[in-house]
């Protein structure tokens, strides 16, 4: 009887360590700047790689109808998400503002604890692509990021391209 309480205890404690890592839901609701109104179909990115990887392992995932592109991660989190709302596409523009003053790249970095409790809504840029844009109050919901976007039409999107070739 003891060898088998034993057995139980040791082959309970080798699998307690991924009991602990529950997994977590980030979801990222995407909104038109004009209007507030969900942005389907638009791709965001997300890292999870762990703080001390050498390089972010991005995920990418599309936006349902409702504009919202979930992310499910088992393990441990980072203490800071970056989140890109463009996702490397040259047709999408982030209209929400950045942590650094001139970064136009688009990618937020937030923290984690603050996005699983709270939430967190981004701020509406100051950038000539995004004027005209809705000043509606929105909340988050516990592991939500909200982040503003502009579809930019063919022409803006040659521009921003012949822009990102020439200057980097």
């Amino acid at each position: 009887m003891s060898r088998i309480l034993v057995t139980f205890l040791v082959v309970a404690a080798s699998y307690s360590p991924s009991f602990s890592q529950t997994p977590s839901e980030v979801r990222v609701r995407v909104l038109d700047y004009r209007n507030a109104l969900p942005a389907r179909g638009r791709k965001v990115g997300l890292v999870v790689a762990p703080a001390n990887a050498k390089n972010d392992n991005w995920l990418i995932a599309k936006t349902n109808r409702d504009g919202v592109a979930s992310f499910r991660i088992s393990g441990s989190l980072r203490q800071t998400l970056r989140v890109d709302p463009e996702a490397g596409s040259l047709a999408n523009w982030s209209c929400t503002r950045s942590n650094a003053e001139f970064d136009f790249s688009g990618v937020l970095d937030l923290e984690t604890s603050e996005v699983l409790q709270h939430g967190v809504v981004g701020e509406l840029t100051n950038h000539p692509l995004c004027q005209h844009h809705t000043s509606s109050t929105l909340t988050a919901r516990p592991g939500e990021i909200v982040v503003y976007t502009r579809h930019l039409n063919p022409w803006l999107t040659v521009r921003r391209f012949m822009h990102e070739v020439f200057n980097g």
